[in-house]
């Protein structure tokens, strides 16, 4: 069942994408959080047009999902403060889809132990993950600045966003490599 209300916390990559099909499904409730705006190089996987560069990202997303879905609610947030986050009031399924390891981490941690629902959704070179939880998953040995254009076109992050969303409805918490298999099973399980 796809939740009422969502946040969105890291409006780039994949999190613009869980935004914006969560609207075209059907969420009626948006809480989105980023402090970082869109670069020329984030164009070739975001919905956006070449002058939203320079604008946050949070509030293009807010933007975009209104441009369609006009009747939802979206709450934004150009801060992704962790205890801004914590201290709001926060809705049924949260999707970490931030960019940032130690702080995507940290509230990972601070989000379950306060009993949120949590979903980790991240690409990184070739490591595609929906999980539960985050911890001894991402390692972040980049050098900053590092954008990996091969892995955001071989897994697009509309995929992983799609992804993200069908194991929230159909209820399921488990790796990329189990989830595939899952969903089959549940499909043919009616």
């Amino acid at each position: 069942m796809l939740p009422a209300s969502i946040a969105v916390v890291g409006c780039g990559g994949i999190g613009s994408w869980v935004g914006f099909i969560s609207a075209m499904s059907g969420v009626k409730r948006f809480s989105l959080f980023d402090s970082d705006t869109l670069e020329r190089h984030n164009l070739n996987r975001l919905p956006y047009k070449e002058t939203d560069v320079g604008k946050n990202k949070a509030k293009l997303l807010a933007e975009l999902i209104l441009s369609y879905r006009p009747s939802v609610e979206v709450l934004c947030y150009p801060n992704l403060d962790n205890a801004i986050i914590i201290n709001k009031e926060l809705p049924d399924v949260i999707y970490l889809c931030m960019d940032t390891p130690r702080q995507r981490l940290l509230l990972d941690r601070q989000l379950r132990d306060s009993g949120h629902r949590v979903v980790n959704l991240m690409c990184e070179e070739n490591l595609v993950t929906i999980l539960p939880t985050v911890e001894d998953v991402w390692f972040d040995t980049r050098a900053p600045g590092y954008d990996d254009p091969l892995a955001q076109w071989v897994v697009p992050q509309c995929l992983i966003a799609s992804l993200g969303i069908a194991a929230v409805s159909l209820g399921i918490e488990t790796r990329m490599s189990g989830f595939i298999q899952t969903i089959f099973e549940k499909m043919k399980d009616g």
